[in-house]
């Protein structure tokens, strides 16, 4: 298995959306995002676009990690597995 990455611009938006959806699907409290929902976030939360990353196994999205910044300070805004890859060490 090989780990890669690319920003969520690269991997496209709504694409990300729809990756927390499936990642956050078996929370303890339901998380669903709409596309419109997600940008409204990702703005209002000042997530940095090109700093958060999609984590790609031999090419399959499986995680994202939202990376929020504000002057010079940073905080993960939100980390998400897929159900299938948890306990594998690809968080």
């Amino acid at each position: 298995m090989a780990y890669t990455q690319q920003s969520i611009v690269e991997y496209g938006l709504r694409e990300t959306a729809v990756l927390l959806n499936t990642a956050f699907a078996e929370y303890t409290v339901p998380i669903h995002f709409d596309y419109e929902g997600f940008v409204r976030m990702v703005v209002s939360a000042h997530v940095d676009v090109t700093a958060s990353q999609v984590l790609l196994e031999d090419g399959t999205a499986i995680g994202v990690a939202l990376i929020a910044k504000r002057g010079f300070r940073c905080r993960l805004a939100a980390m998400a597995i897929v159900p299938a890859a948890r306990s594998r060490g690809a968080g």
